[in-house]
């Protein structure tokens, strides 16, 4: 499959999720987790997560990141990233990661991550008043997510 019409979600658009149906007509391709190791953090409002690659204090695992596949449409993908603010400062970059599913056969897909130094800083110096680290990778079993 082509990585660049595959996008690895892994938050509110999840299904079961508020805004699952921004993603309706992707074809949803299964459960996959990241390979490499990431963290996960939430907001504490219960609002949506957050994906870095290296934790910005100690309290926050690197874990693989549990998320579902999708098959988007160019058309779908640029939504997405609008969506996200992809591109825009403060907000997420959309990269390629590798993901596998529980056969362990992996895939490159698209994933949103915050990559922003200064927005990486912001978060650690407001993580116990705003944020809560979510150390199992799955955000869906974040008590407020649901």
């Amino acid at each position: 499959m082509d990585p660049n019409s595959l996008i690895f979600i892994y938050g509110s658009l999840r299904q079961g999720f508020a805004n699952h149906y921004k993603i309706s007509g992707a074809k949803y391709i299964g459960l996959y987790s990241t390979v490499k190791p990431m963290c996960m953090i939430g907001l504490k409002s219960g609002a949506y997560p957050l994906v870095i690659r290296n934790p910005p204090i100690s309290d926050i695992e690197k874990v693989p990141i549990i998320g579902e596949l999708y098959s988007v449409s160019p058309e779908m993908l640029n939504y997405l990233d609008k969506l996200e603010g992809e591109g825009q400062p403060d907000s997420y970059k959309r990269v390629i990661i590798k993901c596998k599913n529980d056969k362990n056969v992996e895939q490159d897909a698209n994933i949103y991550i915050i990559e922003d130094e200064q927005v990486i800083k912001d978060i650690s110096m407001m993580f116990n008043r705003r944020f809560v680290a979510i150390n199992n990778g799955d955000w869906s079993y974040y008590p407020k997510a649901v």
